[in-house]
């Protein structure tokens, strides 16, 4: 996937923002201050995502890009490294999945504020 659709599709999840707060090469997606996404698409080009832990362990063992979580918790997050990852890996499916995850943490009011109904 490239780094434009990557953040385009991120950005169209209802109440998302794109921060850096580490620099120019650094972006973090969260919902209500709550990360989903990073990208780091310096030098090294690799997209961390929030992941399932037994998700995470699934898909590192069917994709051998994806790694844990690069400085971040292991458990939680999947690094994938993009300069190996190929058109098989379920980008959309993942983002999806990552931003489910953070919005199940948000509260009743948090989730009202988006328009979203409790789980």
């Amino acid at each position: 996937m490239q780094l434009d659709a990557f953040k385009n599709y991120c950005l169209t999840k209802k109440g998302v923002i794109e921060e850096q707060p580490l620099g120019n090469d650094s972006y973090y997606y969260k919902v209500k201050g709550l990360i989903f996404a990073i990208v780091d698409a310096g030098e090294c080009y690799r997209i961390t995502l929030k992941c399932e832990p037994t998700k995470a362990v699934s898909l590192r063992e069917q994709f051998g890009f994806v790694k844990p979580g690069y400085h971040i918790n292991k458990e939680h997050w999947n690094t994938i490294l993009m300069e190996e990852a190929n058109t098989a890996y379920p980008f959309e499916e993942h983002i999806n999945e990552a931003y489910q995850l953070v919005l199940q943490k948000l509260n009743k009011k948090q989730r009202a504020e988006l328009g979203i109904e409790a789980a």
